[in-house]
């Protein structure tokens, strides 16, 4: 976890490792969602929960970083 006033993650490439970063761990499972479906094309949903991971993942080819709303401000459908 990284410190910040926002909530945000990073997308970064280390070697041949994917390195995603955030300040909080809502932030960082969000960063993995963004790189699996704008990265990897893949797209999980409560409705189809499948996914194929390719053989080799593909790189982060330049550092990207999002700010994210993951407050308590968001809220859950339970209905």
């Amino acid at each position: 976890q990284v410190k910040s006033d926002a909530d945000f993650f990073e997308l970064d490439q280390k070697g041949d490792k994917v390195v995603i970063r955030g300040n909080n761990y809502v932030s960082i499972a969000t960063g993995l969602n963004w790189y699996l479906k704008y990265y990897a094309g893949i797209h999980l949903s409560w409705n189809g929960m499948q996914a194929k991971l390719p053989a080799v993942l593909p790189p982060v080819t330049k550092k990207e970083r999002r700010e994210t709303e993951t407050g308590t401000e968001v809220t859950t459908c339970t209905g």
